[in-house]
């Protein structure tokens, strides 16, 4: 008998199919007329968010499996950094072809750690109201503040945040 797997495969292809897709939408043909490819229609605007989802539910498994290892607050801390110090660099090339948010990524990990601990039921509420209220400080947050636009982040983002 098999012990238990070290791997989701589900998991695994989901996040290949967003990495794909995030790859298309990016750098593969983009269309510009009417009746669009099928490909531009299933990856765009779909795969960064799967991905993003993904590397939340991969977080969460890592810290279940391991606590006190790969899922440790100090592994998770190394990990966010490494993403923010790559994502600083590939945001400081110039001409890359797409937008880098891994150092957006790198902030999120950190961002999320504090919910590790919170029961799935609280998470669900949580989740509930955050989708009540965040649109609504959103919105009133465009209408107090003028626009703020950001290109590539970058090294030089560090002295003026």
């Amino acid at each position: 008998m098999a012990g238990p797997a070290s791997r989701i495969e589900a998991v695994d292809l989901a996040r290949g199919f967003a990495l794909v897709g995030m790859m298309f939408t990016h750098i593969g043909p983009h269309w510009t007329g009417e009746n669009p490819p099928v490909g531009d229609m299933l990856a765009g605007g779909r795969a960064a968010p799967l991905f993003a989802m993904l590397a939340g539910v991969a977080l969460i498994i890592v810290h279940e499996r391991d606590p006190r290892g790969a899922g440790s607050t100090r592994a998770t801390w190394i990990r966010a950094v490494i993403l923010v110090l790559l994502g600083l660099f590939l945001g400081s090339l110039e001409r890359v072809p797409v937008f880098v948010i891994l150092a957006y990524y790198g902030v999120m990990i950190v961002v999320v750690l504090p919910f590790r601990r919170i029961p799935t039921a609280w998470l669900f509420g949580l989740g509930a109201l955050w989708a009540i209220v965040a649109p609504i400080v959103l919105i009133w947050a465009q209408r107090e503040h003028a626009a703020v636009y950001t290109f590539q982040t970058e090294w030089s983002d560090l002295r003026h945040p």
